[in-house]
């Protein structure tokens, strides 16, 4: 923390600045004619924030790249975050397209993302850096499961839940971004219920099969 220090002469006769006042009190003053000013109390630095949305016209060399190069990577992404909320539409779009050509993969990437800049107004970020980034729900899970104990139909994620009458039958949930293997529960479970954690794919194959 900084110490503002104030040095202050005071000059003319029979003016005596009294000695062990605390610092910034100029109670003791009143009777100076020339008395210093109190230092004002530091001003408060607001952060910007670092993050900024920005158009893709703005990512130099973004018509001429090879953005198709980056589908597998997403397709890879996408096999793990189509279960956030956010990202089912994305993903699906995504999914379309197994090898497509850059203005393809361009015209996608317009329509259902948005690019990001970086501030680094004190060059504290340097090519060829590394960082560690953490990315954070805003919303508090009500519980955590398994990714295996979630599956998706492509328009909603559910699990298998074990019903008062013992079966087990599929049970809508609100789910967050996936993270380490396991996937944040927002909304349809509380920490008392009784899910399918492993093998419930084998459940929905076999619903298919009776119907």
């Amino acid at each position: 923390m900084r110490r503002l220090i104030v040095l202050a002469a005071v000059l003319g006769a029979g003016c005596a600045v009294p000695v062990g006042p605390p610092p910034g009190d100029c109670s003791q003053l009143a009777g100076c004619p020339a008395c210093p000013a109190c230092p004002a109390p530091p001003a408060t630095v607001q952060r910007a924030n670092p993050l900024e949305p920005v158009d893709f016209g703005a990512i130099a060399g973004w018509k001429q790249g090879d953005q198709a190069a980056a589908w597998p990577g997403l397709l890879a992404s996408c096999q793990a975050l189509r279960f956030r909320e956010g990202w089912r539409g994305a993903c699906a779009k995504v999914a379309e397209l197994r090898a497509p050509t850059d203005e393809q993969a361009r015209r996608v990437l317009e329509e259902q993302f948005v690019p990001w800049r970086l501030a680094n107004p004190d060059g504290a970020l340097r090519p060829n850096a590394y960082a560690t980034i953490r990315l954070f729900d805003a919303v508090r899970a009500a519980v955590t499961l398994p990714a295996s104990a979630v599956l998706s139909d492509g328009a909603r994620s559910y699990v298998y839940r074990k019903e008062p009458d013992g079966a087990l039958r599929r049970h809508d949930i609100t789910v967050g971004s996936v993270s380490a293997g396991s996937v944040p529960v927002i909304a349809g479970l509380t920490a008392a219920d009784q899910v399918v954690v492993s093998g419930a794919i084998l459940l929905d194959n076999q619903i298919e099969l009776d119907n």
